[in-house]
């Protein structure tokens, strides 16, 4: 299965989801191939998004302004509720314009 980003949280924190679920993935190390930074799902929520939410809490991840906004702005029913087109509009139309891939820097930094 294919995850894809669609909503980076900050700069070691991203969104992603898949057909069963929303991936939370912390960023690694960088493809020499591509100069793009490797992503590392973490965490796996298949419920609704109110336990998203409290997982970013648990892990302690700050997302950059703005964007814990978004996160509560998708669909709060179960996650195979979106996937099946009854209540997902918001990811869908996250997804149509995903944030686009970073480069990562040598030093850790992105660009």
């Amino acid at each position: 299965m294919a995850d894809k980003i669609f909503l980076h949280l900050n700069s070691n924190w991203s969104l992603a989801y898949d057909s069963l679920q929303w991936i939370l993935q912390r960023r690694g190390s960088i493809d020499k191939r591509t100069g793009n930074c490797c992503w590392h799902g973490e965490s796996f929520i298949s419920s609704n998004r109110d336990i998203l939410v409290l997982t970013l809490r648990e892990k302690g991840i700050v997302p950059d302004l703005g964007k814990l906004e978004e996160v509560k702005a998708l669909p709060s029913k179960e996650w195979y509720a979106h996937v099946k087109g009854r209540a997902g509009a918001t990811v869908r139309r996250i997804a149509e314009h995903p944030t686009k891939p970073l480069k990562c820097r040598r030093g850790g930094g992105l660009r």
